[in-house]
């Protein structure tokens, strides 16, 4: 190993055995092949988003925390404040195209559901989904849970009239 990647090693790296394996592992031909495919992977995707590590679910609640009416927050919402910079611009040329799309059927609908696989402006952007995903909703919603939630809320609504 050369004298410049000792000089490199981090503080929170414990052995210098281990910092040897890592200078190794990242400077082998599978890594780097790995790294490539993973950059040009990346390099394709168009539908950037500015959550970083936060994700939807947790961006929509804090939109329902911040708002004067919770209730009022649908999917859409959430889409379009997640695929926007702070100044409210969008992210690139594609991300606008959709958000403007997703905004026009918005405007169009006059009630939305909020628990509406269909109802919303980014299912009828987007188009059909993969079988059992919900966008928009974090890991772990399914149509059927999703059922299940809207099913309760009828009943809770009903019992209450």
């Amino acid at each position: 190993m050369t004298r410049a990647a000792a000089l490199l090693k981090l503080n929170n790296v414990e052995s210098m055995e281990e910092w040897q394996a890592f200078v190794k592992e990242r400077n082998s031909r599978s890594y780097k092949e790995k790294n490539e495919r993973f950059k040009k992977m990346r390099a394709s995707q168009t539908k950037l988003y500015t959550t970083r590590r936060k994700g939807f679910t947790c961006l929509e609640a804090e939109m329902r925390a911040e708002s004067e009416d919770p209730d009022s927050i649908t999917r859409d919402d959430v889409y379009i404040r997640g695929h926007t910079r702070k100044n409210g611009e969008p992210i690139n040329e594609s991300v606008g195209e959709t958000l403007n799309k997703i905004k026009a059927y918005s405007e169009t609908v006059f009630s939305p559901s909020k628990h509406s696989l269909e109802g919303d402006g980014g299912a009828k952007v987007f188009g059909p989904k993969r079988p059992g995903r919900v966008r928009g909703l974090g890991f772990g919603a399914t149509p059927s849970k999703l059922n299940a939630l809207v099913h309760n809320h009828n009943l809770q609504t009903k019992s209450k009239s």
